[in-house]
């Protein structure tokens, strides 16, 4: 059987006669098409002109009008949102000065910064309290060693990771802990200390050595080292100094250096405790051997993974939870910058609730 085709069909009755008989039943009728109109399609490329000189005179008007309209405006908003929710392009060259990395990250939040109260702790020689107060934020200093602070403008108070943060609860919309997590033993404290000072919907940004990259992996079994070749095992002589006392009378300070360097997941496991949510990983600057190692480890470490992620699944019944943890295992980013700069979101007021519910979770 013969299937029915559209057919340009004549003005007379005889012509339709002749190409129904030949197309086999009742045809489309469309008008004839005539001459294209160089005036209509001045400015026009060839390609839309022979668009229109193919159509029917009844479409020319729509599809005319279409064309000279041009591409729809870029929406910049939807661009900026698209662009906030997925990471940017790895660095492989450029610093590797940590506070110039935070310094950007806080930058690309000064709406959110501005007029918002906010903690640096600890705060080092000041240098990210400086960037928060220029940012628009009141913004309080806090570390151990207070003396060692450098900026006028802005209050520094003591204050000990350790132990409990000198502030009330809800007291700040945002907080910067830089480099400080891997001095702490107790690191779920610190998390719902940050917790418990923080509003709901505030923000943490966290920043710390990269433990999960394969230097570091790779320093870890050969000598249990941050770095092997140049940095000596934990040790009494290297990693632990102590102040001098004080005229006042009160006790040497403890400071330990990189003596609780901690991973990727267990981080995130202490800040899940806290009812702090991760929202986003920021970029660093790539490690040079682990970008060496990246080649010969990754398919290795991919097998691996996925094969530690479907026992895991199978075993729980968690799809959502196996396959989260299977990409953070397998980033790219994980395993190749210097540090993590990691940004938390509270979303819990309780974190004893939120503890709660991740127990009944695993039940």
């Amino acid at each position: 059987m013969k299937s029915r085709r559209a057919a340009y069909t004549g003005t007379t009755d005889a012509e339709k006669t002749k190409n129904q008989r030949k197309y086999g039943g009742e045809v489309r009728e469309i008008h004839r098409i005539s001459p294209i109109d160089k005036v209509e399609t001045r400015g026009l490329s060839r390609r839309n002109q022979r668009a229109i000189s193919s159509a029917p005179n009844a479409w020319r008007p729509a599809i005319l009008a279409s064309l000279k309209k041009g591409p729809k405006p870029i929406d910049y908003r939807c661009a900026s949102a698209h662009k906030r929710r997925h990471s940017q392009p790895m660095r492989f060259f450029g610093t590797k000065e940590i506070k110039e990395h935070v310094s950007r990250v806080l930058a690309a939040k000064r709406p959110a910064l501005n007029g918002q109260r906010a903690v640096d702790f600890p705060a080092g020689n000041g240098v990210t309290s400086v960037v928060l107060k220029n940012l628009g934020s009141d913004v309080v200093a806090v570390d151990l060693f207070p003396e060692l602070f450098r900026v006028e403008e802005v209050r520094v108070e003591r204050g000990d990771l350790s132990l409990k943060f000198p502030f009330a609860d809800g007291d700040f919309g945002f907080a910067v802990c830089q480099e400080g997590i891997e001095h702490v033993g107790n690191q779920d404290h610190v998390f719902r200390e940050f917790a418990r000072i923080l509003k709901t919907g505030g923000t943490l940004v966290m920043t710390t050595p990269n433990y999960s990259n394969l230097k570091s992996k790779l320093s870890y079994l050969l000598c249990e080292s941050e770095a092997f070749g140049r940095i000596m095992p934990p040790n009494e002589k290297d990693t632990i100094w102590l102040s001098p006392a004080s005229s006042s009378g009160e006790p040497p300070r403890i400071y330990f250096g990189h003596c609780f360097l901690t991973g990727f997941f267990r981080l995130r496991l202490f800040a899940k405790l806290a009812g702090l949510e991760l929202t986003r990983i920021h970029d660093s600057r790539v490690n040079s051997t682990s970008l060496l190692l990246f080649p010969l480890l990754y398919p290795l470490i991919c097998i691996s993974a996925w094969k530690t992620s479907r026992r895991f699944r199978r075993k729980t019944g968690q799809t959502a939870l196996a396959r989260e943890l299977l990409r953070w295992m397998v980033s790219p980013r994980l395993l190749l910058e210097n540090h993590l700069i990691m940004e938390f979101t509270k979303t819990s007021a309780d974190a004893v609730q939120t503890s709660t519910e991740l127990a009944s979770f695993t039940t």
